[in-house]
């Protein structure tokens, strides 16, 4: 008996102490220092749980213990939103290694369109301060997150008016009152409500409807043109720009209509387009039936070849329809010498293919000069 209680003493102290937890590697600072690369995908639609595919490339020769923190930023494409990561993780890459990981990004820029699935998306590092406190909470309290993550993103990001209230269990009262003073304080918007859900009851929280939306216009006029949003009612709920210089030619505009909407709502919604006193020159229906796909645009190209009797000054070259509609003004010219005359062009239009155009140079006083049919060629 005494000399099995001399093994396991021994045993014991020939078996190695831990020293305490693993120590983990923030993502961040590992991509800063040179021993991480990340590339980042797409993977799925906006609200889905896992719509960041990430993987993390190991370019050290040994073993690398990362924390995958909350807040972290994903860049998209110009005219698409951002994302904003909440899940936190921690994992360990081999040597030389890959690994994958998926987390869940709220879009950030609610005037923006939602990424493409498959797109490619730019790891910047931590999100801005405010978001990046807003992740950490998210963290804590995923099931807000899951409920309420997107709209409070677009609370804080675009200024959006909360949702009416934040339903939760007994357990996440305080939680979600702090996340409401924190936005209420950083927006400037009323903090919301925060209502005790009934014991094993939740409640179905709000849906995000979300379509990329192009609207071409073939614009006659140089002007001030205004894009809003309006509900079915006829309320504007949104102005993407108001007043902003538009010059003759296709007028393309390309937003994401992003809102929150109660549960099971199927929202209608009409983007127009306005001149000066408000006149409405383009509307478009937005619904769930609304196609993303890029509307049809054609595209002219032709030499305007012209000769001259006399030198002219002050002129330009436009394009206008058989009836005298103006499609496209080109830059002015000084002047022109006498003799002949070549002109490179190219327009775009929303005309039907078979529409004629003609190509003119007008002077100053509205004499023109010129007049002559555009080849019928694309």
């Amino acid at each position: 008996m005494l000399r099995l209680l001399y093994l396991l003493a021994l045993l014991l102290l020939l078996t190695p102490k831990s020293h305490g937890k693993e120590k983990y590697t923030d993502l961040v600072a590992a991509v800063k220092g040179g021993d991480v690369r990340v590339s980042a995908v797409v993977a799925a639609t906006l609200g889905s749980t896992n719509n960041v595919r990430c993987q993390l490339k190991n370019l050290t020769s040994r073993s690398l213990s990362l924390r995958v923190p909350p807040g972290l930023h994903f860049g998209s494409e110009p005219s698409a939103q951002d994302l904003l990561t909440w899940q936190p993780q921690q994992l360990v890459i081999a040597p030389g290694a890959e690994q994958a990981i998926s987390l869940q990004g709220f879009c950030l820029e609610a005037a923006d369109h939602a990424p493409a699935q498959n797109a490619g998306l730019a790891f910047i590092g931590y999100a801005k301060p405010a978001l990046k406190s807003l992740a950490d909470s998210l963290a804590k309290y995923p099931v807000i997150a899951a409920d309420y993550g997107q709209s409070l993103v677009w609370a804080l990001t675009d200024k959006r008016p909360l949702w009416e209230d934040l339903a939760v269990a007994p357990e996440l009262e305080r939680a979600a009152r702090n996340v409401s003073r924190f936005l209420s304080a950083q927006t400037g918007q009323p903090a919301v409500a925060v209502v005790r859900s009934r014991p094993g009851y939740r409640r179905m929280a709000p849906e995000i409807f979300s379509k990329k939306v192009t609207m071409l216009y073939q614009n006659h006029a140089a002007q001030p043109v205004t894009l809003v949003l309006l509900d079915s009612a006829g309320r504007e709920l949104r102005t993407f720009f108001r007043n902003r210089p538009a010059p003759t030619g296709v007028l393309r505009y390309t937003f994401g209509v992003n809102e929150v909407v109660r549960p099971g709502k199927r929202p209608l919604y009409f983007l127009k387009l306005l001149g000066p006193g408000n006149q409405l020159l383009s509307q478009l229906r937005v619904d769930a039936t609304t196609s993303e796909a890029e509307p049809v645009l054609r595209v002219r190209r032709f030499t305007y070849q012209f000769k001259l009797t006399r030198p002219v000054r002050n002129v330009r070259v436009t394009v206008r329809l058989a009836d005298g509609t103006l499609v496209k003004e080109f830059p002015r010219e000084g002047s022109l010498p006498a003799g002949p005359a070549e002109f490179q062009l190219g327009f775009d239009h929303t005309y039907p293919p078979e529409t004629a155009f003609f190509a003119q140079l007008e002077g100053a006083n509205g004499v023109v000069y010129n007049r002559q049919p555009v080849p019928d060629k694309k």
